[in-house]
């Protein structure tokens, strides 16, 4: 059902690469993928339902939708475009985020599964009309319909369904598949812990921004940063002492863009968040460690059982996996 490719393979041990990951629907009917996440990595929580741009009426007396693109407001996120599989079907997600720490990748995919009875009374698919452009009308339609529908051009509203009950397609089914990745040194992370004298069941992470390697020891409860080693073996190798850490929290720290406040810090009390940048990623991590607070990546569950991060400071010891 799933097969995972790495951009420019293979992949150095700690690297940060993106991944495409293709989901095939090898049941005998349709589904709805809602979203991807990879297992030990940073979510990857697109809501692969979208809106798009104009105003949505429901026409109740024709039971039918009519989109106008020229309107200035965005519809509810009721839309979806190749995460709609037929069988025998696939999507394609790419620029997944994927850090190379383990050989064997665990991929989960998050979908909803329904007959086609179902997708034909609760799914509204485009009418297409060469004519009529200011308006995009979605309708129900048979299941002679069906094949049609993908003659449209991928990004275009002829590929696009409205589905304006999700809830009503059933519960989320959770696939997980294991998939081989090609690092090319897989001996670093034994070399890492070893000449920075950390016990051998310590986990390394990259910090490639920082150009430091991240290394959590649960013998003896610490986390912390060292250099890439430059002197003779056995020569000492300076610790930067850090918080304990989610090492999945370098990954988000990785893919911030410069100068940006985009990392969101929640702090255990729910009533205290802040906006940090990669300028004041060094600080806010020099502060958790003088106060003792572990810095972790939650994942929550949203009302529909989707992963959903939640970066906090303080509570619980972090358990790296």
């Amino acid at each position: 059902m799933v097969n995972l490719q790495i951009d420019g393979d293979p992949i150095g041990f700690g690297e940060l690469r993106d991944a495409r990951v293709t989901v095939s629907n090898t049941t005998a009917q349709p589904i709805l993928i809602r979203t991807v996440s990879l297992e030990q990595q940073i979510p990857f929580c697109l809501d692969l339902q979208s809106s798009l741009r104009g105003m949505l009426r429901y026409r109740e007396s024709i039971n039918a939708f009519d989109l106008y693109p020229g309107y200035p407001q965005s519809t509810p996120r009721v839309f979806a475009d190749d995460t709609l599989l037929l069988p025998g079907e696939q999507t394609v997600f790419d620029a997944v985020p994927l850090r190379a720490r383990f050989a064997e990748q665990g991929v989960f995919v998050y979908y909803q599964i329904f007959s086609f009875p179902e997708l034909l009374r609760l799914v509204y698919f485009p009418r297409v009309s060469r004519t009529q452009t200011s308006r995009q009308r979605y309708e129900l339609i048979p299941y002679s319909r069906l094949q049609g529908y993908r003659n449209g051009e991928a990004g275009t509203y002829e590929r696009t369904v409205l589905v304006p009950d999700t809830a009503g397609l059933g519960q989320i089914i959770t696939a997980v598949t294991d998939v081989d990745v090609p690092i090319s040194d897989p001996s670093t992370p034994a070399d890492v812990i070893r000449r920075a004298g950390a016990s051998p069941g310590a986990m390394v992470t990259r910090w490639q921004n920082a150009a430091l390697w991240i290394v959590d020891d649960p013998t003896a409860g610490s986390t912390f940063a060292v250099a890439d080693p430059t002197g003779e073996e056995g020569d000492a190798v300076e610790r930067i002492p850090l918080p304990r850490c989610d090492l999945r929290i370098f990954d988000l720290f990785d893919q911030v863009p410069h100068g940006t406040p985009s990392v969101t810090v929640v702090h255990p009390d729910g009533l205290r968040s802040q906006l940090i940048s990669t300028g004041e990623i060094r600080s806010f991590l020099e502060a958790a460690e003088r106060a003792g607070d572990p810095v972790r990546l939650d994942v929550i569950e949203s009302a529909e059982g989707l992963p959903i991060p939640v970066v906090t400071v303080g509570g619980d010891v972090i358990a790296n996996g």
